[in-house]
């Protein structure tokens, strides 16, 4: 409002908060708050913040402000915030900060059951660390066994349990239902749904948040391989494995073209479709493990050449006595080191030490950051995993 306490300006929020139509401006401010203190305000050049005041039978969190120019006070504002959308707020950022505690005490549960049983395995105490795995793996198996007992609906399991959710687009539903079993047999995958055409793989596609399709080609409406571009267009982060009777090179090379991570040839049998899934499911946990891949980490997500072995069982180029002596170096550093300071320190060119050093953490023995100076291009640094 200006110095007069007329409205000057008044945005949508506000009209709906405080339920008025219309501009509303050049109208005395208590028109449309009655009782309010924006006169007090801005006679006596108070700020107030966080004030709760009953606003159209809204409880509401106001703050009022003057304004001033060279001259002094000519006029005031007000925002309006409603409390309950505060409070939301509130309950939802307290809900996140008990979320994140609870991912910290079971990531470091977790590590301290990894340093057990690597403990164990320096002591040589095999048949100790086997047992403590063992025991790990039962716990798991009866936490997910009374998920799956006491919660039926599948969708739910899912979401619990951070499983793979699939859905099998099949236009034979006898063959549907042996997938479905089959896909019952591996641990940590769930069935989202099943599709017996084009059109419902589309919808149900549409409707659940799914990861994976199984996708047969001869369906009812029209070709799978027809459904891949709109598939890809619509919902890209959907992987597709087709299952199908379909042996036609042209059909094959369709699927590989919109980039299918494998291509199955009825009748599968259980021991294939379960390697396939298992397969899949290394791929996504090799995915999410590191925020920065190696070209050893996505030959082995592309199912490419893999690295020659010399006579030590290493890889090429890779010597066990030299490795031995770049993981030493980089222990005694602590705060990482260059591959530039790694050559330094070794006797080698900085070329042969960045190959030790990304084997070192394409193994994952050892893990790299980018560090940032303040002139120039961020240096990657590296460092013994924790």
């Amino acid at each position: 409002m200006d110095e007069k306490g007329l409205i000057t300006m008044m945005n949508n929020s506000a009209r709906k908060l405080l339920g008025v139509s219309g501009r509303k401006t050049q109208v005395p401010v208590q028109e449309v708050i009655p009782n309010t203190e924006m006169y007090d305000i801005q006679r006596n050049d108070i700020y107030e913040n966080d004030q709760e005041m009953l606003l159209n039978g809204k409880v509401v969190i106001v703050n009022r402000t003057p304004i001033m120019d060279k001259n002094g006070i000519v006029g005031a504002v007000a925002s309006f915030r409603e409390k309950t959308e505060v409070t939301e707020m509130i309950n939802t950022l307290s809900e996140v900060r008990q979320y994140s505690e609870d991912l910290r005490a079971q990531t470091h549960e977790f590590t301290n059951k990894l340093y057990a049983i690597s403990g164990l395995l320096q002591l040589e105490e095999y048949e100790e660390a086997i047992d403590l795995i063992h025991s790990e793996a039962d716990v798991h198996g009866s936490q997910n066994r009374i998920v799956f007992e006491q919660i039926h609906d599948r969708k739910v399991q899912a979401i619990l349990l951070g499983m793979i959710k699939v859905i099998i687009a099949e236009d034979d539903f006898r063959v549907a239902s042996i997938h479905d079993r089959f896909l019952q047999k591996i641990e940590g995958v769930s069935v989202a749904g099943k599709a017996l055409n084009g059109e419902e793989t589309l919808r149900l596609l549409g409707e659940e948040e799914a990861d994976l399709l199984l996708l047969d080609i001869y369906m009812q409406d029209q070709l799978g391989t027809d459904l891949l571009p709109a598939i890809r267009t619509r919902f890209p982060h959907v992987d597709v494995i087709m299952i199908t009777a379909a042996n036609d090179r042209e059909l094959v090379a369709t699927a590989l073209r919109n980039g299918v991570l494998d291509y199955i040839i009825k009748p599968v049998s259980l021991k294939r479709f379960t390697s396939t899934l298992q397969q899949y499911q290394k791929r996504r946990e090799m995915l999410k493990e590191k925020e920065e891949v190696s070209q050893a980490t996505i030959d082995r997500l592309l199912g490419l050449h893999q690295t020659p072995l010399n006579g030590s069982g290493m890889p090429k180029g890779i010597d066990p006595l030299t490795l031995s002596k770049v993981k030493a170096i980089v222990e005694d550093t602590g705060k990482g080191i260059s591959a530039e300071e790694m050559g330094s320190r070794m006797g080698a060119s900085r070329a042969t030490a960045r190959r030790y050093l990304e084997y070192m953490v394409s193994t994952g023995e050892g893990t790299a950051e980018l560090e940032y100076g303040i002139v120039g291009r961020p240096e990657r640094k590296y460092f013994m995993a924790k």
